[in-house]
């Protein structure tokens, strides 16, 4: 996996439970965050969509991601 796709999953991730969590009457609100990301990252529809899913399975170890060599 590389980098910048680490990066984009921990961005959905902090969206969909940080941000999304509190209450479901921001749900647009996060929907327009998760079309930012998408856009800033540059992504296909189809890119996303497969990264949003490993953001949503699990809490993914992101600190080690950046630091060791060889990922989680």
């Amino acid at each position: 996996m590389k980098e910048y796709e680490l990066l984009y999953i921990e961005t959905l991730y902090t969206i969909k439970h940080k941000i999304g969590t509190t209450t479901s009457k921001y749900s647009e609100g996060e929907n327009d965050l998760y079309a930012y990301a998408q856009e800033a990252f540059g992504l296909s529809i189809e890119d996303h969509q497969r990264l949003l899913a490993k953001a949503t399975e699990e809490k993914v170890c992101f600190n080690k991601c950046f630091y060791l060599p060889w990922g989680c």
